[in-house]
């Protein structure tokens, strides 16, 4: 085992990149001439496009993967199985950088399977695979959500097959920050028109009748308002990781305590109670490790505390402008149950009756949503999948796919322990430590929430994962320079 860090910068480039920029420039111009004929046509060269620059390393494709993470709009062309425009595109991704590995003759197991954390993936993919086309006949919703999961995974397999270098890993931070600097800004952009605006509409008009009315707390490019509070929660770790690392430098600080501040508020403005006692477990995970000591612990949750302030103000401001009929209020959210939550409970009842019925496997991967709307007696409009990522796993994959699962968050938590225990710089140990508060999160609010069918939330959950894999190298990362930072 090396006791090096994750490489300084990349050896000699065997290709250079200009070479694919060109190519990439020409294929976008005949992308932008064949669009004028067809939408097809137009997603056949995205396609290209995101093929030729992952082959050629070209580092924008990879960073826009990120970027595009919060994006779900559906296309819809005859003949084409897959309507999630950014889930083909990682598909896409993944077949690129595939093909690279195979022409510079890459060690394909060590980086597909030789793994424990890679291992448990294909193992859980398996058991969901099983469940859904062998155990049970293959139903449509449960092809669709495979398809999902398949491109979660591919996803991962991209980041930790192209990320080698701290400037990558880096970048891949910054990238991911300045997404959610768009996402906040778009919900805030909400707060003041007070309505979803018309964006979003353009943007989900195909998907408008799943959409949630207005009431007054943000969704931003996400279809629903606890998918934006969840999706804030995995990046909050991070964002406070990187304010907690003297030696990275000015801008990217900048940038990651921007996307803090902004995130908290927007937080706030969600009103999903999953997501504040998840994030509760954030600060008390960073309490208990990085924030140890006293001068520190209080110059941060003071300010922490005074933005959270700042989130309430400006929620009550924007609450304020519902009429009195419209929504729930923060007082009736916060002191007792409203008829989601009851609907909930009626939900569990039918998801733990289904894992009875099929305990080992479950009724199969996907499968969910068409037997309880099928049963229930008050329509299908109330429900999203099983409002808990545990009854959903449980009547859907049984208790083996279920315990695949939770091994395989429990493994990327020990990483995450591991690369705080003995990372070899700052930069490493934080990281591990934002890893762990963010899958918790997820574990957290997975227990009112499931929202592992939304790619946006399952891409970035896989992404997670895969930032763990790449700061875990810097215990084993062979014949690599040890600078200090990233």
């Amino acid at each position: 085992m090396s006791t090096e860090g994750l490489v300084a910068r990349p050896a000699t480039p065997e290709y250079p990149q200009s070479r694919y920029a060109l190519l990439i420039a020409a294929a976008a111009s005949l992308g932008i001439a064949f669009f004028y004929f067809s939408a097809a046509s137009a997603v056949a060269f995205f396609a290209i496009l995101i093929f030729l620059g992952a082959y050629g390393r070209f580092s924008p494709v990879l960073y826009f993967s990120i970027l595009t993470i919060p994006l779900s709009p559906i296309i819809e062309l005859p003949g084409f199985p897959i309507h999630d425009l950014f889930t083909f595109s990682r598909i896409v991704l993944f077949a690129g950088v595939f093909a690279r590995k195979m022409a510079d003759g890459g060690s394909l197991p060590a980086w597909l399977w030789r793994g424990r954390l890679e291992k448990i993936q294909l193992a859980f993919f398996a058991v969901c695979l099983l469940s859904a086309a062998v155990i049970h006949p293959l139903e449509g919703g449960a092809a669709r959500s495979l398809v999902r999961l398949f491109s979660y995974l591919l996803f991962y397999y991209s980041v930790t097959g192209w990320v080698n270098t701290r400037e990558e890993f880096r970048n891949c931070l910054l990238w991911l920050f300045v997404s959610t600097l768009a996402v906040c800004a778009l919900a805030l952009h909400q707060i003041a028109s007070v309505s979803l605006t018309d964006w979003f509409s353009w943007l989900y008009w195909n998907q408008m009748d799943v959409a949630p009315p207005w009431q007054g707390r943000p969704t931003s490019v996400f279809l629903g308002v606890n998918s934006l509070a969840a999706h804030l929660n995995m990046i909050i770790p991070f964002a406070l990781a990187v304010q907690l690392d003297p030696e990275v430098k000015y801008e990217f600080r900048f940038t990651a305590k921007l996307c803090l501040l902004l995130s908290l508020i927007v937080l706030v403005l969600t009103l999903s109670r999953g997501a504040f006692l998840a994030f509760a477990a954030t600060i008390v995970i960073y309490l208990r490790t990085i924030l140890k000591d006293s001068r520190v612990r209080w110059k941060w949750v003071s300010g922490i505390a005074i933005t959270l302030l700042a989130g309430v103000l400006i929620s009550y401001a924007a609450l304020a402008t519902l009429p009195t009929s419209e929504g729930v209020s923060t007082s009736e959210r916060f002191s007792g149950g409203d008829e989601v939550t009851f609907t909930r409970l009626l939900i569990y009842a039918a998801a733990w009756q289904m894992f009875s019925t099929s305990p080992v496997f479950g009724i199969g991967y996907g499968n969910f949503r068409a037997q309880f709307d099928a049963a229930a007696e008050f329509g299908s409009d109330l429900t999203w999948d099983a409002h808990s990522l545990y009854f959903k796993y449980l009547a859907e994959i049984g208790l083996i796919g279920t315990l695949c699962f939770l091994a395989l968050v429990w493994h990327a938590v020990r990483m995450g322990r591991n690369s705080w225990k003995a990372g070899l710089t700052r930069m490493e140990r934080v990281i591990g430590i934002a890893v762990i508060a963010s899958i918790t999160t997820v574990m957290i609010q997975g227990v009112v929430e499931s929202l592992i069918e939304n790619p946006p939330f399952g891409t970035m959950l896989w992404f997670v994962f895969a930032l763990g894999v790449c700061c875990s190298r810097g215990n084993r990362t062979i014949n690599s320079t040890n600078v200090a930072g990233v």
